[in-house]
């Protein structure tokens, strides 16, 4: 186990699987705020798994992590600036 803990691509790739499973939890959320919060939440990871990417060699890591980021920026853009709730109807 002390192999792991005192390698920084451990702690690296650790970072990035805590914060993508946060911003997938809010971008689910039902208000705009969370799922603005969880959007800028992947932008600010992906270069994080861009560098993974690079150092590893897995070049389908370096697509999905643009892909994504090009996806948040999107989201950010696309969703509606008023207080939309969907718990309401």
């Amino acid at each position: 186990m002390s192999e792991f803990v005192n390698d920084p691509m451990f702690w690296i790739n650790t970072l990035c699987v805590i914060a993508s499973m946060t911003a997938l939890h809010l971008i689910s959320g039902k208000t705009n705020n969370e799922r603005n919060t969880g959007f800028w939440i992947t932008i600010f990871t992906q270069p994080l798994f861009f560098y993974l990417g690079m150092v590893t060699g897995a070049w389908s890591l370096i697509f999905l992590s643009s892909w994504r980021a090009y996806e948040s920026v999107r989201g950010v853009l696309h969703n509606p600036r008023t207080n939309f709730d969907k718990r309401k109807k």
